[in-house]
C-alpha cells in the first residue's frame, strides 16, 4: 500500500541532505510547506503555503511540534483535512540520551502520546518501532516504511571485484552514538598491509585525532559531497554500522544501512540496528562482542551469491 500525501510539513531543523534524500525524493508528487528555504532542490512549483491546504487533503508531519501546530490550526479553521504523523525515532528517548533531562523526556513523551492518539494515520520506520508503539500506547494500524536512499546508490558489484586488499569504510559523523571509536578498535584487530580503512566524514579533524589515538596506520580520511558518495562507497568491501544496546537504536532505520547495501558494501553491525540485525543476519556481519577476524571476513567475501543478494535487497531500499 502506498499512502497518498498531498502536503508535507518540512521541519526547519533538517539538514539540506536529509531534506533532499528523505523528503523531496520520497514525496515526489507532494507539495512542500516550509518555514525557511533550507535546500535549493525544492523547486518553486513544489512549494506551498499552509493556508492553501484544502479540506479532503492529507498533511504529513514528522516533527512533534509541527504536528501540534497543524492539529490546532485544523481546529481553529474547521477544515476537514487528514493529518499523518511519522515516528522517525523515539524523540523522548533520544532527548534523554543526549541531555539526561527527565523533565524534557516526560514533556516529549506527552507529545508523542498526543500525536499517536490524534493522528489520522501513524507511520514509522521499522517493525520494531511499530511493536514498541503498540505496546507503549495501544494497538492501532501503523504504516511501516524504512529509510531509503536515492537510486543513484544502487549498484550490482561484480564478483571479480574481490581483491587482495580488504577495504573498510565508515560513513557519517563522529558523534558518540555512531560508535566510531569502537569501529577503530575493531579495524585495529584486522589491520595489516592488505587492509585499508576509509573514513568519509565532515568531522575530519576529530576523526584523525581518534585514528591516531588508536595507532592506526592504513587509513584515509575525506569529506565528500553527496554526489561523490555512491561511487566512493562502491570501492569498499565492508562498512561499519555499530550501535549500542538501547531502545532508540533497536527501533531505528539508519539510512547508512541502505547506502551500504545498495553500493554492494557488506555492513558490519551489532545486534541492535533496528529490524536489520535479525532480519538480515545471514547477509551482514554481526558482532556480539566487538570483535573481528580476517578469516571470518574472507569467508563472507567468498560467498557465491553475496553481491546479487545485496543488490536484490538494495532494490527495495531506494525511493
Amino acid at each position: 500500500m502506498k499512502l497518498k500525501i498531498d502536503y508535507v510539513i518540512v521541519p526547519k531543523n533538517l539538514s539540506p541532505a536529509v531534506i533532499d534524500s528523505q523528503v523531496v525524493r520520497r514525496f515526489i508528487n507532494s507539495k512542500m510547506i516550509i518555514r525557511k528555504r533550507q535546500v535549493n532542490s525544492l523547486e518553486d512549483e513544489k512549494l506551498s503555503k499552509f493556508r492553501t491546504v484544502k479540506s479532503g487533503s492529507s498533511v504529513y508531519c514528522r516533527e512533534l511540534l509541527d504536528f501540534v501546530k497543524v492539529y490546532i490550526w485544523r481546529l481553529i479553521t474547521r477544515k476537514k483535512f487528514r493529518i499523518y504523523y511519522d515516528f522517525r525515532g523515539i524523540v523522548s528517548e533520544e532527548s534523554f540520551l543526549r541531555n539526561r533531562s527527565r523533565v524534557r523526556r516526560k514533556f516529549l513523551s506527552i507529545l508523542e502520546r498526543f500525536a499517536f492518539n490524534k493522528a489520522d494515520k501513524v507511520l514509522c520506520v521499522s517493525e520494531n518501532m511499530k511493536n514498541y508503539l503498540n505496546n507503549r500506547f495501544y494497538v492501532r494500524s501503523i504504516y511501516v516504511e524504512a529509510c531509503k536512499c536515492d537510486k543513484s546508490f544502487l549498484y550490482l558489484k561484480p564478483k571479480e571485484n574481490a581483491k587482495n586488499k580488504i577495504i573498510f569504510c565508515y560513513l557519517g559523523s563522529i558523534s558518540k552514538w555512531q560508535c566510531f571509536e569502537k569501529a577503530c578498535l575493531m579495524y585495529k584487530q584486522v589491520e595489516s598491509s592488505n587492509t585499508e580503512f576509509r573514513v568519509f566524514t565532515g568531522d575530519q579533524h576529530k576523526a584523525l585525532s581518534i585514528l591516531e589515538k588508536y595507532s592506526l596506520s592504513n587509513f584515509f580520511v575525506a569529506s565528500l559531497s553527496r554526489a561523490e558518495v555512491p561511487s566512493r562507497l562502491r570501492e569498499a568491501d565492508f562498512g561499519f554500522l555499530l550501535r549500542d544496546d538501547n531502545i532508540v537504536n533497536q527501533t531505528a532505520s539508519p539510512i547508512k544501512f541502505a547506502e551500504y547495501v545498495c553500493s554492494g558494501v557488506i555492513p558490519i553491525m551489532t545486534e541492535f540496528v533496528g529490524d536489520y540485525s535479525s532480519r538480515y543476519k545471514d547477509l551482514v556481519v554481526i558482532t556480539n562482542d566487538w570483535s573481528l577476524t580476517v578469516d571470518r571476513l574472507k569467508s563472507k567475501l567468498e560467498e557465491k551469491k553475496l553481491y546479487s543478494e545485496l543488490y536484490s535487497l538494495g532494490k527495495s531500499l531506494v525511493w
